[in-house]
């Protein structure tokens, strides 16, 4: 089914407008003649069974919608449906009524009944799904303002749900929503009907003066820039999404809000604006994926956070880095807006505590700065903020970044300066975590875990830490590790000792094949005696043990059988050990004799 967002986006620089209702729109669908069993009803008239597609059925939206989407109005240019709505427009006069030809001539091809008392042709401004569109933009219809303004006063619970879920229809209109309904929502969620001054004064509000303040809504534009409004404040986060025209005209595309749960209160400031962050371009990424946008924040941590060239490829190090690992799909650039100028700062103030409060993610207190696995020592957000509270040489680096008087203890994070920020009580270098004294043996203890060597480790903690000297802390390290020097030592050199000499000649013989390119067949098989060096040759057409074994019989004939043949252990000589002598005579057994003794020299 598509979405509202899905069909506002196509109608950006449509000025003409006809909607089409069309009559008794399951009907149109024809059943199989293998499903209309399933359809069977009794009546006192006997069972009777459906021919037709049936109003009720949990599919039929469905199988309809697919219907008119793909089959019959697959093609045709300028036209959305929802269900039995269709809508059909164009920029101009004249593409309008194209479009319309083209659509009531394929309508016609399929035979599909048309409520002409409810179609609405060639106008600037129709009422379609529930709103009213025109060239300026969407609004909410009167019929629904009307609806808001005639309700009764509630005399019970469901009666106040039942109001609010009216008004939430113009949730997209009413910036100010969550502000103007806070009581009325703590009613709502009340198992005890009350009605005070409070309530009265929100209910005649919103029925008066909250509908006079709600604006006309921009079309959505994949080509004009688009820029998101973030803002997050205690207890709510809002986002505003703003295109702007070739002109340069600002228009106003979707407003959104939402209540921070107990937990997501309790992050600090930083988090709770990088959440905005995520969840703003999350909540619009029907229209943000897969385009350059600007995100538009008041908090300079999110600039940092969020940085195009911020925790690529690398492992998240804090919560806030995580979700940033979220929107890298995304392309978009991050720029700071002044808190005055920062239009989705009172959506994300006008939220009361009543308000229902959906999680982002599941909560996870113990997030992880640093881990390797679950069994090896790790390091918490809480745990390096608490323990840079209480460092001397950290908070001495802070006063001296403030004031730009560097002692000479801190010379080397002086040389750094232009790379360290500061994020609350933290400190960072570019994109590593200055780590502080007390955690930093913590730190080597899991980097080096599974007892790497030295730049395997430099390389872990590089990833993710600094300080001075670092290199050389993690080099100290390793080198009184135990564990390392005892697997480091090297094992002693076998002593050197000479091969057996034998006693007379051809009694040990040493084999192995010579490969010289461009002479004969180019393999040859040498032989040779230890005793007197002699030495035989043979021009060799294979190296494969069957042709091994002849080449061999053909010296042993000459010069005898030796004691030993020793050879490299070459694949050759392996498959002549396993060499089946199934060869008559006395030439095969005498070779395999030989064989069985040979001895393999490495």
């Amino acid at each position: 089914m598509p979405t509202l967002e899905s069909i506002l986006a196509k109608l950006n620089g449509a000025t003409w407008f006809s909607t089409i209702d069309l009559a008794n729109a399951f009907f149109h669908i024809e059943l199989d003649k293998e499903s209309r069993h399933l359809t069977n009803f009794y009546t006192e008239f006997g069972t009777f069974r459906c021919v037709r597609l049936p109003f009720g059925l949990c599919n039929a939206p469905d199988v309809f919608q697919e219907v008119m989407q793909r089959i019959i109005l697959g093609d045709c240019p300028g036209v959305i449906n929802y269900l039995d709505d269709v809508l059909v427009f164009g920029a101009t006069k004249d593409e309008h009524d194209a479009n319309l030809a083209i659509v009531l001539s394929r309508l016609q091809q399929h035979n599909v009944k048309l409520n002409t008392d409810k179609c609405v042709f060639a106008s600037q401004s129709v009422q379609f799904i529930g709103f009213k569109l025109a060239p300026e933009g969407w609004s909410v219809t009167d019929e629904k303002m009307c609806a808001i303004k005639s309700f009764r006063t509630p005399s019970s619970c469901s009666e106040v749900k039942s109001f609010l879920g009216l008004v939430t229809f113009a949730d997209r209109f009413i910036q100010s929503r969550a502000d103007l309904t806070q009581h009325l929502r703590a009613l709502a969620n009340s198992n005890k009907f009350y009605w005070t001054e409070l309530e009265k004064k929100e209910f005649y509000y919103l029925q008066d003066k909250a509908l006079k303040n709600i604006q006309v809504l921009g079309y959505y534009s994949p080509t004009d820039v688009t820029e998101l409004y973030v803002d997050a404040s205690p207890i709510g986060l809002g986002a505003v999404l703003v295109q702007y025209n070739a002109e340069n005209m600002p228009r106003i595309i979707s407003c959104a809000s939402k209540a921070l749960t107990p937990t997501e209160q309790r992050y600090p400031q930083t988090q709770r604006e990088a959440l905005a962050v995520v969840w703003g371009v999350e909540r619009f990424t029907s229209y943000l994926l897969g385009r350059s946008f600007i995100i538009r924040t008041d908090a300079e941590a999110n600039e940092f956070i969020f940085s195009t060239t911020h925790r690529i490829g690398k492992r998240a190090v804090t919560r806030a880095e995580s979700w940033a690992l979220r929107l890298q799909p995304y392309d978009f650039i991050v720029k700071g807006v002044s808190g005055k100028e920062n239009l989705a700062d009172t959506l994300s103030r006008l939220i009361h505590k009543s308000q229902k409060a959906e999680p982002f993610e599941e909560d996870d207190d113990g997030h992880f700065l640093y881990s390797i696995d679950a069994g090896s020592m790790h390091i918490t957000w809480d745990e390096i903020e608490k323990a840079s509270e209480t460092d001397e040489e950290l908070q001495m680096v802070l006063d001296a970044l403030l004031t730009d008087d560097w002692p000479k203890d801190l010379r080397r994070y002086e040389a750094q300066k232009k790379d360290i920020h500061v994020l609350g009580s933290l400190l960072f270098r570019g994109d590593r975590t200055i780590l502080p004294k007390s955690l930093r043996t913590k730190a080597l203890e899991t980097a080096h875990g599974g007892h790497v060597g030295e730049s395997s480790m430099k390389k872990i903690m590089r990833e993710f830490f600094w300080w001075p000297c670092m290199s050389l802390d993690a080099e100290k390290f390793v080198k009184n590790c135990d564990t390392c020097t005892q697997l480091s030592r090297k094992n002693r050199p076998l002593p050197l000792s000479s091969r057996e000499f034998p006693d007379g000649p051809w009694q040990i013989l040493q084999v192995d094949f010579l490969s010289i390119p461009g002479c004969g067949s180019g393999e040859f098989l040498v032989l040779i005696d230890t005793h007197s060096r002699f030495l035989s040759v043979l021009e060799m057409k294979n190296k494969d043990a069957e042709s091994t074994n002849e080449a061999l019989c053909e010296i042993f004939k000459m010069w005898g059988c030796p004691l030993i043949l020793q050879s490299d252990n070459g694949p050759s000589s392996k498959a002549l050990l396993s060499y089946s002598t199934g060869n008559t005579g006395g030439q095969s057994a005498q070779v395999y004799t030989i064989m069985a003794s040979i001895k393999w020299c490495r």
